[in-house]
């Protein structure tokens, strides 16, 4: 959009996570939806996006203009902004297992972290290792402090993430809820992702979708039909790899640690008892 006319403001919408801004903005009569958030999670997005859109998958288009700041994207509007949402049909949730599995099957040469405006080698184990000090170290109100015997016993088992050495790296999204899939006409389209990681085992993005995606099915938790949600979403996406496949739990719990409390998953806590449990 070299030369565009200027971005004219329209509202600004709900959503856009943590440290974002969100607002509906027009171009030329064109609307799109800008952007703001720290410029390393705005890059992610917009180099996500573009790989997907390379690999063939769907993507949303990420147009340039001049007047962009660092910390600001612009990004295709779909109208309506439909999500899978949090009742969601067999068919969207194959439509969402579905554009997983497309996503998984973008394989990379090693473990990256995403730096400042590009994916960067990095050390799987260091991860590891840091994964699990932000699991144990997460900040937390008074009424969110978990047990010192539990949070040593999460420290133990975690610990085994420390023997897992991927076969397999791929390209990741870090924050894969239901909310995180924009339908697209008869389109699957990820966005809002992570921007701590590019690419590992896809284990790492599957322990959050059966975590918090259906917690019924795995964990206990109270909710009625999660065996057929999860079951619907794993027939389209296919099977985990069997050498990540053992540590599903393991980064279920590392995930709910760094999360723990939320007001958005309030049964995280029965999620960290279960996957203690299986561990």
């Amino acid at each position: 959009m070299d030369g565009a006319s200027e971005i004219r403001r329209l509202r600004t919408l709900a959503g856009g996570g943590e440290n974002a801004v969100v607002e509906l903005v027009e171009i030329d009569g064109q609307p799109f939806i800008l952007k703001r958030a720290p410029p390393v999670r705005v890059a992610g997005e917009r180099l996500f996006q573009r790989t997907m859109a390379e690999a063939g998958l769907p993507a949303l288009g990420t147009p340039d203009h001049p007047s962009l700041a660092a910390n600001e994207l612009l990004l295709e509007y779909v109208d309506g902004s439909p999500t899978i949402g949090g009742s969601p049909t067999p068919d969207a949730l194959a439509r969402w297992g579905a554009a997983v599995a497309g996503m998984h099957g973008i394989e990379l040469a090693g473990f990256q972290r995403f730096d400042t405006d590009a994916p960067a080698p990095a050390n799987w184990l260091d991860y590891v290792d840091w994964l699990i000090e932000r699991a144990l170290s997460t900040p937390r109100d008074t009424e969110g402090v978990l047990p010192k015997s539990l949070l040593t016993e999460a420290a133990r088992k975690l610990g085994a993430l420390r023997d897992f050495r991927p076969l397999r790296y791929v390209l990741l999204h870090g924050d894969l809820h239901a909310n995180n899939v924009l339908l697209r006409g008869d389109e699957t389209v990820l966005f809002d992702r992570a921007s701590r990681i590019w690419s590992g085992p896809a284990v790492y993005d599957l322990a959050l979708v059966v975590s918090e995606g259906f917690p019924g099915a795995r964990y206990g938790v109270d909710r009625p039909g999660d065996d057929a949600r999860l079951e619907a979403f794993m027939a389209a996406y296919g099977e985990l790899p069997a050498d990540e496949a053992p540590f599903l739990d393991h980064f279920a719990l590392a995930h709910a640690l760094v999360r723990y409390p939320t007001p958005f998953v309030p049964e995280l806590r029965e999620i960290i008892d279960a996957a203690m449990a299986l561990i």
